[in-house]
Protein backbone atom coordinates (compact mmCIF):
# COMPACT_ATOMS: atom_id res chain seq x y z
CA UNK A 1 0.00 0.00 0.00
CA UNK A 2 1.47 3.64 -1.17
CA UNK A 3 1.41 6.09 1.37
CA UNK A 4 0.93 8.90 -1.04
CA UNK A 5 -1.49 10.18 -2.75
CA UNK A 6 -4.47 7.87 -3.05
CA UNK A 7 -2.97 6.01 -0.71
CA UNK A 8 -5.31 4.79 1.51
CA UNK A 9 -8.54 3.67 -0.28
CA UNK A 10 -8.13 -0.19 0.37
CA UNK A 11 -8.11 -0.44 4.07
CA UNK A 12 -11.51 -1.38 4.35
CA UNK A 13 -11.28 -5.02 1.98
CA UNK A 14 -8.87 -7.07 4.47
CA UNK A 15 -11.06 -6.40 6.93
CA UNK A 16 -14.37 -7.93 5.00
CA UNK A 17 -12.57 -11.58 5.07
CA UNK A 18 -10.51 -11.33 7.80
CA UNK A 19 -13.65 -11.01 10.16
CA UNK A 20 -15.02 -13.54 8.59
CA UNK A 21 -12.40 -16.03 9.35
CA UNK A 22 -11.79 -15.26 12.73
CA UNK A 23 -13.42 -18.71 13.89
CA UNK A 24 -11.25 -20.61 11.62
CA UNK A 25 -8.23 -21.71 13.87
CA UNK A 26 -5.82 -20.35 16.29
CA UNK A 27 -1.88 -20.02 15.55
CA UNK A 28 0.31 -22.63 15.30
CA UNK A 29 3.12 -21.87 17.84
CA UNK A 30 6.49 -21.96 16.30
CA UNK A 31 10.00 -20.48 17.01
CA UNK A 32 10.74 -17.82 13.78
CA UNK A 33 13.07 -19.13 10.72
CA UNK A 34 15.50 -17.16 10.54
CA UNK A 35 16.29 -16.83 6.73
CA UNK A 36 19.14 -15.93 4.54
CA UNK A 37 19.72 -11.81 4.16
CA UNK A 38 19.45 -12.44 0.55
CA UNK A 39 15.48 -13.73 1.08
CA UNK A 40 14.74 -11.40 4.03
CA UNK A 41 15.72 -8.77 1.28
CA UNK A 42 13.92 -10.32 -1.86
CA UNK A 43 10.98 -11.56 0.44
CA UNK A 44 10.50 -8.15 2.14
CA UNK A 45 10.86 -6.13 -1.77
CA UNK A 46 8.15 -8.89 -3.08
CA UNK A 47 5.81 -8.40 -0.31
CA UNK A 48 5.95 -4.33 -1.13
CA UNK A 49 5.88 -4.81 -4.81
CA UNK A 50 2.53 -7.47 -4.57
CA UNK A 51 1.16 -4.93 -2.26
CA UNK A 52 1.32 -1.83 -4.42
CA UNK A 53 -0.20 -4.05 -7.54
CA UNK A 54 -3.14 -4.63 -5.04
CA UNK A 55 -3.48 -0.63 -3.99
CA UNK A 56 -3.27 -0.10 -7.56
CA UNK A 57 -5.87 -2.18 -8.30
CA UNK A 58 -8.20 -1.01 -6.10
CA UNK A 59 -8.03 2.35 -6.81
CA UNK A 60 -8.54 1.24 -10.73
CA UNK A 61 -11.96 -0.74 -9.51
CA UNK A 62 -13.05 2.07 -7.46
CA UNK A 63 -12.46 4.62 -10.02
CA UNK A 64 -15.01 2.72 -12.62
CA UNK A 65 -18.17 4.16 -10.33
CA UNK A 66 -19.45 0.46 -9.37
CA UNK A 67 -21.99 -0.05 -6.51
CA UNK A 68 -19.74 -2.76 -4.88
CA UNK A 69 -22.37 -3.53 -2.49
CA UNK A 70 -24.21 -5.35 -5.57
CA UNK A 71 -20.88 -7.88 -5.11
CA UNK A 72 -19.97 -10.89 -2.93
CA UNK A 73 -16.22 -9.30 -2.88
CA UNK A 74 -14.04 -11.35 -0.10
CA UNK A 75 -10.07 -10.71 -0.95
CA UNK A 76 -8.32 -10.55 -4.31
CA UNK A 77 -5.16 -12.96 -5.47
CA UNK A 78 -1.88 -11.39 -7.38
CA UNK A 79 0.44 -13.05 -9.44
CA UNK A 80 3.61 -12.07 -11.26
CA UNK A 81 5.10 -13.39 -14.59
CA UNK A 82 8.69 -11.44 -15.33
CA UNK A 83 7.11 -7.66 -15.51
CA UNK A 84 3.49 -8.22 -16.57
CA UNK A 85 0.77 -8.79 -13.05
CA UNK A 86 -2.58 -9.54 -12.73
CA UNK A 87 -4.93 -8.63 -9.48
CA UNK A 88 -8.26 -11.37 -9.27
CA UNK A 89 -11.40 -9.91 -6.91
CA UNK A 90 -12.85 -12.94 -6.01
CA UNK A 91 -16.32 -13.38 -4.83
CA UNK A 92 -18.42 -16.09 -2.65
CA UNK A 93 -20.89 -17.48 -4.52
CA UNK A 94 -22.95 -19.46 -2.08
CA UNK A 95 -19.66 -21.22 -1.09
CA UNK A 96 -18.09 -21.02 -4.42
CA UNK A 97 -15.43 -18.62 -4.99
CA UNK A 98 -15.27 -17.22 -8.08
CA UNK A 99 -13.56 -14.13 -10.17
CA UNK A 100 -15.45 -10.73 -10.07
CA UNK A 101 -12.97 -7.93 -11.56
CA UNK A 102 -9.42 -8.64 -12.75
CA UNK A 103 -6.51 -5.80 -13.32
CA UNK A 104 -4.22 -6.79 -15.41
CA UNK A 105 -0.38 -4.62 -16.38
CA UNK A 106 1.66 -5.87 -19.33
CA UNK A 107 5.22 -3.86 -18.88
CA UNK A 108 5.02 -0.46 -18.79
CA UNK A 109 1.45 -0.05 -20.03
CA UNK A 110 -0.92 1.63 -17.78
CA UNK A 111 -3.45 -0.92 -16.01
CA UNK A 112 -6.61 -2.48 -17.85
CA UNK A 113 -9.88 -3.37 -15.80
CA UNK A 114 -12.08 -6.27 -16.61
CA UNK A 115 -15.25 -7.07 -15.49
CA UNK A 116 -15.10 -11.04 -15.47
CA UNK A 117 -17.93 -11.86 -12.76
CA UNK A 118 -18.48 -15.50 -11.80
CA UNK A 119 -15.63 -16.53 -13.83
CA UNK A 120 -13.94 -19.73 -12.67
CA UNK A 121 -10.45 -19.40 -10.71
CA UNK A 122 -7.11 -21.00 -12.37
CA UNK A 123 -5.76 -23.62 -10.50
CA UNK A 124 -3.09 -21.64 -9.16
CA UNK A 125 -5.91 -18.71 -8.19
CA UNK A 126 -8.22 -20.81 -6.37
CA UNK A 127 -4.78 -22.27 -4.01
CA UNK A 128 -3.42 -18.91 -3.28
CA UNK A 129 -6.92 -17.49 -2.38
CA UNK A 130 -8.01 -20.57 -0.23
CA UNK A 131 -4.16 -20.09 1.39
CA UNK A 132 -5.20 -16.30 2.27
CA UNK A 133 -8.39 -17.27 3.72
CA UNK A 134 -6.82 -19.99 5.74
CA UNK A 135 -4.40 -17.25 7.28
CA UNK A 136 -6.60 -14.65 7.82
CA UNK A 137 -8.22 -17.48 10.43
CA UNK A 138 -5.12 -18.83 12.05
CA UNK A 139 -4.53 -15.84 14.50
CA UNK A 140 -6.25 -14.12 17.18
CA UNK A 141 -3.83 -11.66 18.74
CA UNK A 142 -4.15 -8.19 16.81
CA UNK A 143 -2.29 -4.92 16.64
CA UNK A 144 -4.66 -3.68 14.70
CA UNK A 145 -8.10 -3.36 13.40
CA UNK A 146 -7.23 -4.21 10.61
CA UNK A 147 -4.80 -6.27 8.33
CA UNK A 148 -3.40 -6.91 5.17
CA UNK A 149 -2.78 -10.47 3.67
CA UNK A 150 0.28 -10.79 0.91
CA UNK A 151 0.20 -14.34 -0.22
CA UNK A 152 3.54 -14.98 -1.98
CA UNK A 153 4.75 -18.34 -3.97
CA UNK A 154 7.43 -19.81 -1.06
CA UNK A 155 11.08 -19.61 -1.66
CA UNK A 156 11.86 -23.56 -0.55
CA UNK A 157 9.14 -25.56 -2.47
CA UNK A 158 5.82 -25.30 -3.90
CA UNK A 159 3.31 -23.53 -1.84
CA UNK A 160 2.60 -20.09 -0.34
CA UNK A 161 4.06 -18.12 2.38
CA UNK A 162 1.74 -15.98 3.39
CA UNK A 163 1.65 -12.51 5.76
CA UNK A 164 -1.14 -11.02 7.36
CA UNK A 165 0.41 -7.69 7.99
CA UNK A 166 -1.23 -5.09 10.44
CA UNK A 167 -2.37 -2.14 8.53
CA UNK A 168 -3.09 1.57 9.84
CA UNK A 169 -4.83 4.94 8.17
CA UNK A 170 -2.10 6.72 9.77
CA UNK A 171 0.86 7.98 7.27
CA UNK A 172 3.02 8.76 9.93
CA UNK A 173 2.35 5.26 12.15
CA UNK A 174 5.15 2.61 11.10
CA UNK A 175 3.19 -0.79 12.94
CA UNK A 176 6.51 -2.84 13.93
CA UNK A 177 4.31 -5.20 15.70
CA UNK A 178 2.08 -7.70 14.69
CA UNK A 179 3.02 -9.35 11.86
CA UNK A 180 2.98 -13.09 11.10
CA UNK A 181 3.99 -15.53 8.46
CA UNK A 182 2.71 -18.52 7.51
CA UNK A 183 4.06 -21.82 5.50
CA UNK A 184 0.93 -22.74 3.69
CA UNK A 185 0.79 -26.01 1.46
CA UNK A 186 0.29 -26.10 -2.16
CA UNK A 187 -3.02 -26.71 -2.72
CA UNK A 188 -3.87 -23.85 -0.11
CA UNK A 189 -5.65 -26.26 2.51
CA UNK A 190 -3.27 -26.93 5.39
CA UNK A 191 -0.93 -24.34 7.25
CA UNK A 192 2.50 -26.39 7.63
CA UNK A 193 3.94 -23.60 10.03
CA UNK A 194 3.42 -20.24 11.63
CA UNK A 195 4.99 -17.99 13.35
CA UNK A 196 4.12 -14.77 15.37
CA UNK A 197 6.96 -12.20 13.98
CA UNK A 198 6.76 -9.65 17.15
CA UNK A 199 7.30 -9.72 20.87
CA UNK A 200 4.85 -6.58 21.28
CA UNK A 201 3.17 -4.25 19.38
CA UNK A 202 5.51 -1.69 18.76
CA UNK A 203 4.34 1.45 16.73
CA UNK A 204 7.13 4.23 15.79
CA UNK A 205 5.97 7.92 14.78
CA UNK A 206 7.51 8.98 12.02
CA UNK A 207 6.30 12.82 12.75
CA UNK A 208 6.66 13.17 17.10
CA UNK A 209 5.96 15.90 18.85
CA UNK A 210 9.24 16.80 19.97
CA UNK A 211 11.35 18.23 16.80
CA UNK A 212 12.22 21.58 16.33
CA UNK A 213 10.12 23.18 14.41
CA UNK A 214 11.06 22.52 10.70
CA UNK A 215 13.14 19.50 11.30
CA UNK A 216 12.03 15.99 10.11
CA UNK A 217 13.13 12.45 11.07
CA UNK A 218 15.83 10.96 9.51
CA UNK A 219 16.16 7.43 10.51
CA UNK A 220 13.85 5.13 12.96
CA UNK A 221 15.59 2.67 15.61
CA UNK A 222 14.02 -0.36 16.91
CA UNK A 223 14.58 -3.35 18.59
CA UNK A 224 13.70 -6.96 18.09
CA UNK A 225 14.48 -9.95 19.69
CA UNK A 226 12.72 -12.81 18.11
CA UNK A 227 15.21 -13.96 15.58
CA UNK A 228 18.94 -13.16 15.02
CA UNK A 229 18.65 -10.74 12.39
CA UNK A 230 15.86 -8.53 10.92
CA UNK A 231 12.80 -9.69 9.18
CA UNK A 232 11.15 -9.57 5.65
CA UNK A 233 8.35 -7.56 7.35
CA UNK A 234 11.46 -5.03 8.46
CA UNK A 235 11.78 -4.83 4.52
CA UNK A 236 8.67 -4.32 3.65
CA UNK A 237 8.38 -1.47 6.34
CA UNK A 238 11.51 0.28 4.77
CA UNK A 239 9.99 0.82 1.21
CA UNK A 240 6.71 1.00 2.63
CA UNK A 241 7.58 4.19 4.59
CA UNK A 242 11.00 5.49 2.86
CA UNK A 243 13.35 5.89 5.59
CA UNK A 244 16.51 4.32 7.27
CA UNK A 245 15.92 2.16 10.07
CA UNK A 246 18.65 0.67 12.86
CA UNK A 247 17.21 -2.65 14.01
CA UNK A 248 18.63 -3.93 17.32
CA UNK A 249 18.82 -7.49 17.68
CA UNK A 250 19.14 -9.17 21.00
CA UNK A 251 22.39 -10.08 21.15
CA UNK A 252 22.90 -6.36 20.61
CA UNK A 253 23.52 -6.19 17.14
CA UNK A 254 22.76 -3.14 15.21
CA UNK A 255 21.41 -3.47 11.27
CA UNK A 256 21.03 -0.52 8.90
CA UNK A 257 18.47 -0.89 6.46
CA UNK A 258 18.08 1.20 3.51
CA UNK A 259 16.29 0.81 0.00
CA UNK A 260 15.27 -2.47 1.18
CA UNK A 261 19.38 -3.65 1.80
CA UNK A 262 20.38 -4.99 4.85
CA UNK A 263 23.50 -4.03 6.59
CA UNK A 264 25.53 -5.70 9.91
CA UNK A 265 27.11 -2.87 11.63
CA UNK A 266 29.26 -4.67 13.46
Amino acid sequence: MSLDGKNMTRRFFPLLFVLGCLLAGRLIANPVEDFSVKDVEKLGKEIFERDQMAAVATDLMLAQGLDLSRYPLRGWVTERNGKNSLVTFVGDYDGEHLAIFQIEQKGKKAPSFSKVEKQALTRYQSAAFKARLLASGAFDEFCSDSYNIAVLPDIDGDGFLVYALAATRDPDAVLVGGHYRFRVSADGGEIERAEKLFASCLVLDKSPGNMPEGASLAALTMSHVVSERPLETHVFLNYLHRMDFYVVTEDQTFWKLRGGKLKNMK
